[in-house]
């Protein structure tokens, strides 16, 4: 046994020793993740954490008139905004860190990383439940910030994406730019399908009674086709069908996924108020999730390709020893003010996303977040006015920067845009 636990601790002490700050954060992230989900949503995990009811902030999950459907998914959502602070203040602090000792404090020392989240995890265990409820909210703050971070890393995500493909054909060859064509057209009808799946689900019986909805679907349409047939106009030089697709694809789930969150029995045919949780089924916080992951790992990289670049000097003239010839192929690591600002920047996306994350998983339900008493609302989790809200900021604020970045260049025609794209995509 003891051979075997030497065996394990090795082996974790050489995989940690093979991480650096470009994998190892977003696989934290990752992690965290990856136990939300499993316990927020699985009942057999929820049902592992019945012990920790009697002790610490649990409390709150535990009582005579509290059902065990009720105590599990409280236990889990409890689970979530322990492992979120966790990694919120961890992230805090290596931005000091990180401020403090250079970029040693961020590529190195992973094993210890992992440890102290473990350790602040488990001391979290004993935060009262009635005082996450300031985190959450912190959180929600913390969160709506990401969601800008979220877009602009989408929409450079997209630029990018479209251009890559576009350069990669030979003259004469069109290969790639069919394959940019195939899967705008698929993201534009799954754009469709989000629309005639709302027009279908929340617009009521009586769509005078049932308004909001319809208005909110109607105006998406309207939007998607704009600003698509804009990008394919001569008039926006750098547009293309790529970009528009993609927001058009984010525009339309955010549209299905505010209006799944309307607490409108009437309006909202998902909604069940004798206690229908698929609001927040695994599927929807999943495809949720999947947004925000390319938001997170676009933005570690270009953060660490930046970091990259302002430490890597060649030096090409330096007084050395006779003895030790400097290798001119080898780098020569810098730290500057640059370098730290960007580590500091890329902890903070980081610290963000994990704010995200937990609101993400707990359906941004943060006012009375950890009060189990109130059965029936945690029966329908995730179907409120705080996550609808959410995800229409979420939704126009894509809207509206897309828009921005097709006609700011003809707006502002004295400045340089760079939208990843050279010339005219021709259609």
């Amino acid at each position: 046994m003891c051979c075997a636990e030497a065996c394990a601790c090795c082996a974790v002490q050489a995989l940690c020793s093979c991480l650096d700050g470009n994998l190892g954060y977003p696989l934290i992230v990752l992690i965290f993740t990856v136990l939300g989900l499993v316990f927020r949503f699985n009942e057999t995990a929820q049902s592992s954490l019945h012990w920790l009811a009697d002790y610490g902030g649990f409390g709150g999950c535990d009582g005579d008139d509290i059902t065990n459907d009720v105590k599990n998914l409280c236990l889990g959502t409890q689970f979530v905004l322990r492992l979120g602070f966790t990694l919120s203040i961890f992230f805090a602090v290596m931005m000091i860190l990180v401020a403090a000792c250079r970029s040693k404090a961020h590529h190195s020392a992973f094993f210890f990383k992992f440890f102290a989240i473990g350790a602040g995890f488990v001391v979290s265990l004993w935060i009262p439940d009635d005082n996450l409820v300031r985190f959450g909210k912190a959180a929600a703050v913390g969160a709506g910030f990401f969601i800008a971070a979220q877009v602009l890393c989408l929409l450079e995500f997209a630029y990018a994406w479209n251009e890559d493909w576009r350069v990669r054909d030979k003259k004469g060859e069109n290969g790639w730019k069919i394959g940019l064509l195939v899967i705008s057209i698929s993201f534009l009808l799954g754009f469709l399908g989000f629309i005639i799946a709302s027009y279908i689900l929340f617009g009521g019986n009586d769509a005078s009674n049932c308004g909001g909805g319809v208005a909110q679907t109607t105006l998406t349409l309207f939007t998607g086709i704009l600003f698509t047939g804009l990008s394919m106009t001569y008039w926006c030089e750098h547009g293309a069908i790529l970009p528009s697709s993609v927001i058009a694809l984010y525009s339309g789930y955010y549209c299905f996924s505010a209006l799944a969150s309307w607490p409108n029995e009437e309006c909202n045919k998902m909604y069940n108020s004798s206690g229908n949780d698929s609001g927040t089924s695994v599927a929807g916080v999943i495809v949720g999730l999947c947004f925000t992951t390319i938001g997170i790992v676009y933005s570690a990289m270009s953060t660490a390709e930046q970091v990259r670049d302002d430490q890597v000097v060649q030096v090409k003239t330096q007084v050395v020893d006779a003895e030790q010839p400097l290798n001119e192929d080898q780098p020569q690591y810098k730290d500057d003010g640059d370098t730290i600002w960007a580590l500091i920047r890329y902890h903070l996306v980081m610290m963000l996303a994990s704010m995200y994350m937990t609101m993400t998983l707990c359906s941004w339900d943060v006012v009375l977040v950890g009060n189990a008493d109130r059965s029936t609302s945690l029966k329908n989790f995730g179907v409120n006015k705080w996550s609808m809200v959410v995800k229409l900021v979420s939704q126009w604020v894509a809207v509206v920067l897309y828009i921005w970045s097709l006609v700011a260049p003809k707006i502002f025609s004295d400045r340089n845009f760079d939208f990843g794209a050279k010339e005219r995509t021709q259609w």
